[in-house]
């Protein structure tokens, strides 16, 4: 539960810009850092300087992608810095690593366009389908009121003439709740013989090819009474 701290509008852009100006700042520090203690002559440890600045610079294309250019803003001034650096002390092997600062700077760049984009995408996607799914829980809703509201006895089957839901009319016609008629067959509802439930399991059948059937047979109530209904049988989608 949250509590609120302010009445006025929150100034997103403001403390955007403050994040980055931050993270820019952050950047630049270690930037100077490695240029500060940029061991000059000794190849191996300015490698591994390199390659822990690099290893850094690959964290933030995760831990700074909410936004899309704090990555960049970040890694820019530390890997440039460097790669000034090694331009500057001159030699074959500085040049390269001067080369490679650049490479990594670039590729990093991308990556973490490439996560910012990934990020914000299945954040829009789970925020789409949040709202899909709220509009189809009004739909449900809707569909459930109204076929609740229907007086005349209306009640869905399975290819195999299984009950699978029914309105507050069957429940009526048939003196039972809702829950006693769930998974009922047709030899539970008819109370003739094997023609009419053969005729049952042919009318399921036609009208799942698309062809509407109607026919009347005597049904059971929950009391075991019988009565006389006509059934129409109309293909849906469940």
């Amino acid at each position: 539960r949250f509590t609120r701290v302010r009445s006025e509008q929150f100034n997103a852009n403001l403390w955007k810009n403050v994040y980055l100006l931050q993270v820019f700042a952050s950047g630049i520090s270690w930037g100077l850092s490695s240029v500060l203690i940029y061991p000059a002559g000794d190849h191996a440890l300015a490698s591994m300087l390199l390659l822990m600045i690099a290893g850094l610079s690959a964290a933030t294309t995760v831990s700074h992608s909410s936004l899309r250019w704090a990555p960049a803003a970040w890694m820019t001034p530390v890997l440039l810095s460097l790669a000034v650096r090694c331009f500057i002390a001159g030699g074959e092997n500085e040049d390269i690593l001067g080369i490679l600062s650049l490479i990594y700077l670039f590729a990093l760049i991308g990556l973490s366009l490439n996560n910012h984009a990934a990020i914000t995408s299945s954040i829009a996607v789970r925020f789409e389908n949040l709202k899909l799914l709220g509009e189809v829980r009004e739909s449900e809703a809707g569909y459930r009121n109204l076929f609740s509201s229907i007086n005349d006895a209306i009640y869905i089957l399975d290819e195999n003439g299984r009950l699978l839901d029914a309105n507050k009319g069957a429940e009526t016609m048939y003196g039972c709740g809702r829950a006693s008629l769930l998974g009922r067959t047709p030899d539970m509802r008819v109370a003739t013989g094997l023609s009419v439930l053969a005729d049952v399991s042919g009318a399921i059948k036609k009208s799942l090819k698309g062809e509407s059937q109607l026919i009347e047979f005597s049904g059971i109530r929950a009391d075991g009474t019988s009565f006389p209904q006509e059934v129409r049988f109309v293909p849906a989608t469940y």
